[in-house]
C-alpha cells in the first residue's frame, strides 16, 4: 500500500512540476501589449482602470465609472495597487480597462467573476512598466 502511494506521488512529481513552472493563472490579465490586430507600435501596457456598472447597463464612455483602490501598499520603489471587487454590492458588473502606448482604443475586459485585481508598478512611474490580474 505504502509503495503505491510512493509510486503515485513519484509519478505526479513531474505534472506537478511542469504546472508549477507554467506559472500562476489568473481569470483576467492586462496583456504586457497591445493586440496585435491593433497595429501599434511600441504598445506597452501604460494605465489601467477598474470599472463597476449595474448589470445590463450601458457604461458612459466620455465618464467611464472607475473605481479608486481599497489598497495602495508601497514597497520601496514598488506599488500594489488593490481592488476588491465585491464592495459594490450584488447586481454590479465589473470590467477592466487596458490602455496602451501610442494607441487610442481601449481593451475592455469583463472582470464580472473576479473577487479581487490587483496592479503593479513602480510609484515614480505610473505609466510605466506595469501589470494587472484579477482572480
Amino acid at each position: 500500500m505504502r509503495l503505491r502511494f510512493l509510486l503515485l506521488c513519484f509519478g505526479l512529481l513531474p505534472f506537478m512540476a511542469a504546472r508549477a513552472a507554467d506559472g500562476p493563472r489568473h481569470k483576467v490579465v492586462c496583456p504586457a501589449g497591445a493586440p496585435v490586430e491593433w497595429q501599434t507600435r511600441g504598445g506597452a501596457l501604460s494605465g489601467v482602470e477598474v470599472l463597476a456598472a449595474p448589470r445590463g447597463s450601458k457604461i458612459d464612455e466620455t465618464a467611464p465609472p472607475s473605481l479608486v483602490p481599497d489598497e495602495q501598499i508601497r514597497h520601496g520603489a514598488n506599488l500594489q495597487q488593490i481592488w476588491h471587487m465585491n464592495a459594490e454590492g450584488p447586481g454590479w458588473a465589473y470590467y477592466v480597462d487596458c490602455h496602451y502606448h501610442g494607441a487610442a482604443r481601449v481593451l475592455r475586459l469583463d472582470a464580472s467573476g473576479t473577487k479581487r485585481c490587483e496592479r503593479r508598478l513602480l510609484a515614480d512611474q505610473p505609466d510605466g512598466p506595469q501589470s494587472l490580474a484579477c482572480d
